[in-house]
């Protein structure tokens, strides 16, 4: 009941204040780490074997465009601004509207109106995809999926490829973004605290620190490393259905066990 948390510290709630400020020395708070973006298309691929196609594009949106799990399941068809190549650079790549004034939702920093454009580099086909979608989802939820499906979807798909330690959860995806486009040098420090909507330089600062997510790399094997980097360099092609989805890496054998 996290919304109990803004009673107690306004002090309506003393004993749970009390009891919060117990449990976390008990229990204190971590940051989970980012995925390495080969490992988040590798997840994305193993979806869409389980015929989760929308369950696939969806994890890969959050992640390119530093969505809360929240506000992906809150788009809605009418959201999405299909690109316009025609018209020019400008207008090349489909956009997100995030929480418009009109149906009185804010976001968690209070905002309305927030945009996002999808014009991250050799990723086209995610705009694409995401306006076809949207196109049949006029008026209505862009993606048909609760987050109890999506977490169990994550986390399936994760088991499948041996991850299940890594303990993920939806809200990596908002991290894994910006941690591999400042890795890549695709965008700077500032433009990734424009993209993902925080009012402070210091939430952002903690991707600065890469290489501990791409040290998470070095506990798989060379089968998933060479699986993960071919998801990678085709995954809009698996995903737009114009290439065949690969076969996944077998397991070490304890990791069966642990499976079965």
């Amino acid at each position: 009941r996290p919304e109990i948390k803004g009673l107690s510290k306004s002090g309506l709630l003393p004993r749970v204040r009390l009891a919060m400020q117990g449990w976390s020395r008990v229990a204190p708070g971590h940051t989970r780490l980012p995925l390495p973006w080969p490992v988040l298309a590798s997840l994305a691929v193993v979806m869409h074997t389980m015929d989760e196609e929308e369950m696939a594009l969806a994890t890969v949106l959050s992640a390119d465009a530093y969505l809360r799990p929240g506000e992906t399941l809150w788009l809605s068809g009418d959201d999405v601004t299909p690109g316009r190549p025609e018209m020019g650079a400008p207008f090349a790549s489909t956009s997100l509207l995030l929480f418009p004034e009109e149906r009185g939702r804010a976001s968690k920093t209070h905002r309305f109106n927030d945009s996002v454009v999808l014009d991250s580099r050799g990723r086209a086909w995610l705009g694409r995809l995401i306006a076809k979608l949207a196109a049949q989802r006029r008026g209505k939820p862009l993606f048909r999926l609760t987050y109890l499906q999506w977490l169990n979807g994550l986390t399936t798909a994760a088991a499948a490829l041996g991850l299940q330690l890594w303990e993920l959860t939806l809200y990596v995806l908002r991290h894994t973004g910006p941690s591999h486009d400042f890795l890549a040098a695709l965008r700077t420090l500032l433009d990734i605290q424009r993209r993902g909507r925080w009012a402070l330089e210091s939430p952002v600062r903690r991707y600065e620190k890469s290489s501990r997510v791409t040290s998470r790399l070095k506990d798989l094997s060379p089968e998933m490393l060479s699986f993960c980097h071919a998801c990678d360099l085709s995954l809009g092609q698996f995903l737009e259905g114009r290439r065949p989805l690969p076969p996944l890496p077998r397991l070490p054998a304890t990791k069966r066990r642990r499976l079965t």
